[in-house]
């Protein structure tokens, strides 16, 4: 059977194509058998950036928002500040003590953080075996201040010290709080200088301490090039080491973020060599901001409906607290010196209060000493 002529290119022009897509098959399998038998030691499933950086040996290069490598987020992340829309942690009860003894269970916070301002609360009540706390303390700063936030009371004092003074229980609880948070939340690395990081090359780095001088450290990997955990020592601290271990897995944490974090310190003290061992755990952590105001976190924030009608504001300025009620000064402290001192306005009531218990203490002596003498009598 003959073909109309008409048809004859139509064949001729199908079979040309059917060879040029039998040449590309073979020519993309070709490439793909070279291209694994290049990288067949390295995973595939890595993002080309890691992967050439560690096919070469070069310094991993600078950071970039749209690099997605585990080891990229975890190395932007210690080298920003801090970021933190809402995170709530865990931390090894070996960092507390309950009035002299140790604590027994794992201490939960929750908090937030940005560049020069914060909150962070605790949530366990470590005085009533770790339940949740019904009145939970807040500690935080707002841009200029420092505050503490408990029940119907809120504590400010400037953090200008001219203007609030030394030591005021703000500072000094913001402070406190603040290392709680600082090392819970640089994943490991205790005491650890944010933006001090520098890269010797990709794994290995020195770092400044805030208190202990220089820290050596190395990244530990995974076959699929995930940190494990990381090794470092001080420059400060000598013989001290710390073997950090991570582990991930949580949903509600970013993907490149550890949910648990073990450190091994290890030193030697009179040549015996002693071992301690910490863990962190990360429940919840959100990335970004939640600040609606250039102020930062402010108390009023977190004074709850039912505190507001007799709210407490303690003022700290020039060495002195003031603590305010409806607009009226209760009472004031001078913070070089323990205890308050009351107000000139309220001396009547103290020097009521005083004669009724100095007549509560007669009246008892009184009675002790005549109800003695009548049982005397009656035994004679």
């Amino acid at each position: 059977m003959e073909l109309d002529a008409q048809d004859q290119p139509t064949i001729h022009h199908c079979d040309m194509r059917n060879k040029l897509h039998n040449c590309t098959l073979i020519s993309f399998l070709l490439a793909s058998a070279l291209a694994g038998t290049q990288g067949s030691q390295l995973d595939d499933k890595q993002p080309p950036a890691l992967i050439e950086a560690l096919r070469t040996n070069q310094t991993i290069p600078a950071f970039h928002s749209d690099l997605k490598d585990p080891i990229f987020e975890l190395r932007d992340y210690w080298q920003n500040p801090f970021n933190i829309e809402y995170v709530r942690f865990s931390r090894d009860p070996s960092y507390y003590r309950n009035n002299g003894t140790n604590v027994t269970c794992m201490v939960e916070h929750e908090a937030s953080a940005h560049p020069g301002t914060f909150y962070i609360s605790q949530l366990t009540d470590i005085r009533n075996s770790g339940i949740p706390r019904s009145k939970a303390e807040v500690t935080g700063a707002s841009q200029k201040d420092y505050w503490v936030v408990y029940g119907v009371e809120v504590a400010i004092a400037d953090k200008q010290r001219a203007i609030s003074g030394t030591n005021t229980h703000p500072e000094v609880s913001a402070a406190g709080m603040w290392r709680t948070f600082e090392d819970t939340m640089n994943i490991g690395i205790n005491g650890l200088e944010k933006g001090s990081m520098q890269w010797e090359n990709q794994t290995s780095f020195v770092a400044q301490s805030v208190s202990s001088g220089i820290i050596h450290g190395q990244l530990l990997l995974t076959n699929d090039f995930r940190i494990s955990g990381l090794i470092y020592s001080y420059d400060g601290i000598s013989n001290m080491s710390c073997h950090v271990d991570y582990t991930y897995g949580g949903i509600m944490v970013p993907t490149w973020m550890p949910t648990q974090v073990v450190m091994n310190y290890h030193w030697n003290r009179n040549n015996k060599e002693m071992r301690n061992s910490c863990t962190n755990v990360i429940h919840e952590c959100r990335i970004g901001t939640n600040l609606y105001n250039r102020e930062g976190f402010l108390p009023g924030q977190f004074v709850t409906n039912l505190a507001w009608s007799n709210l407490v504001i303690v003022y700290y300025s020039n060495n002195m607290a003031y603590a305010v009620r409806n607009g009226k000064i209760m009472r004031t402290v001078d913070v070089s010196k323990t205890g308050w001192t009351v107000h000139p306005s309220n001396y009547k009531w103290v020097r009521l209060s005083f004669f009724i218990v100095v007549a509560s203490i007669l009246s008892a002596f009184s009675w002790h000493v005549v109800h003695s003498r009548e049982k005397h009598k009656q035994n004679q």
